[in-house]
């Protein structure tokens, strides 16, 4: 075969390559775009956000901060906050009230709620009512007061609330059986990766009801990966993370606040298992101070025989084992060893932060989805992908031009 058709056959079977790396290219980049193309609205102001009670169903997106003086009913799209804060103020008289929505059963992320709140009703929290959806990386600020299941973001959860925090104070007035709490009054869903730094108050008192730092009262649901620093104060059924757990799981949590009641108050729990339904308290420790009634624990005041306390770890001057609870000096308890040999992960879970005094959790934080207009966040796989081909494209056309001049 003469050295022409040589030549000439390489090239065209470079073009053909370069054809193919250039239409996968294409195809690569269309394929992206249809799957992860994102449709917001835009909200700008008050008058923006109430017009989600029109079309609840959709995507929206916080341009700015806003100012809003009650909540939309019902949400059940998408709601991303950018990193924004909306303010809200308001009083009401009805139950199942929320700051931004009285229920969720849709997506909430990325935002602080500051807030102004007095309910009388039950089932009220500073972001919404009722969550049967997901929210993530909410941050509470303000106050709220409420008579019946209060709470700093959700007044009662069946869904999921994660990476989200309160530093509002939470009160409730009302003399009913009804329940305060620093994330969720009332929790049968899931809590994960929250925090509570505000003070969390019942007043006047009433017995049979539940205050916690992170969760009130629990039924069949889950806390996991969280703490408290907030006080907790009322009557009974009282816990640095949960005043009352039925049937329920309390995982990797800590208490640093100081939980004060009548009666029955404990450092992560006040009661668990209660109404035949045992509970499950497990890698928790507290080194928050537990006053108030004779009838306290540093772990869990209250267990029900069928309750299972494993690795229950709190500060005390003389160490001691007692049925799954561990007192440790406050010296033992800057140590990691005394942590993982109770069963404490610190590959995944646990770690002691600089300048930490006792272990931290690992995986608090969330990052922002900027929800870049009309476009979903990038796959992280895509980009390296394109360059890789065009690097392969960019050299076929070099050749190409080699074997021409030869």
């Amino acid at each position: 075969m003469a050295n022409g058709d040589i030549t000439n056959k390489n090239a065209r079977t470079a073009f053909l390559v370069a054809f193919l790396v250039l239409a996968a290219c294409l195809f690569l980049c269309t394929f992206h775009i249809e799957e992860e193309e994102i449709e917001y609205t835009d909200i700008y102001t008050e008058s923006d956000f109430m017009n989600i009670a029109d079309d609840p169903f959709s995507n929206y997106r916080l341009m700015n901060d806003i100012t809003i003086s009650g909540p939309v009913d019902t949400f059940s799209g998408e709601l991303k906050g950018r990193g924004y804060t909306i303010t809200v103020s308001f009083n009401a008289d009805r139950g199942d009230v929320g700051g931004l929505f009285d229920k969720n059963d849709g997506h909430i992320s990325d935002l602080t709620v500051n807030a102004d709140i007095f309910v009388d009703g039950w089932n009220s929290g500073i972001v919404v009512g009722t969550n049967y959806g997901t929210i993530k990386n909410v941050t509470a600020t303000g106050n709220i007061t409420g008579t019946g299941n209060v709470a700093g973001i959700a007044g009662i959860n069946y869904g999921t609330v994660t990476n989200s925090s309160n530093s509002a104070s939470v009160s409730l007035s009302g003399a009913d059986t009804y329940h305060a709490a620093g994330i969720v009054s009332y929790n049968h869903g899931t809590v994960k990766y929250c925090s509570n730094t505000g003070a969390i108050y019942q007043n006047p008192a009433s017995s049979g009801s539940a205050v916690g730092g992170i969760v009130a009262r629990m039924d069949m649901g889950t806390i996991q990966f969280c703490f408290n620093s907030g006080d907790v104060t009322g009557v009974d059924n009282i816990g640095g993370i949960s005043g009352w757990n039925m049937g329920g799981i309390i995982s990797n949590c800590y208490n640093e606040g100081l939980v004060t009641a009548s009666a029955i108050e404990g450092g992560i729990a006040g009661s668990v298992g209660r109404a035949g339904e045992p509970s499950l308290i497990e890698f928790c420790y507290n080194v928050g101070q537990v006053t108030g009634s004779p009838w306290f624990d540093p772990i869990v005041a209250y267990a029900d025989s069928g309750s299972v306390i494993i690795g229950g770890v709190y500060r005390d001057s003389v160490e001691g084992d007692f049925g799954g609870r561990h007192a440790r000096t406050s010296a033992s308890m800057q140590l990691e060893e005394t942590f993982t040999s109770l069963g404490y992960d610190f590959l995944e879970t646990w770690t002691f932060s600089p300048g930490a005094t006792y272990p931290q959790l690992k995986n608090m934080t969330a990052e922002i989805d900027p929800a870049v207009p009309g476009v979903g966040t990038t796959s992280g796989w895509i980009i390296p992908v394109i360059v890789l081909l065009l690097g392969l494209l960019l050299v076929l056309v070099v050749y190409m031009g080699r074997e021409g001049k030869e």
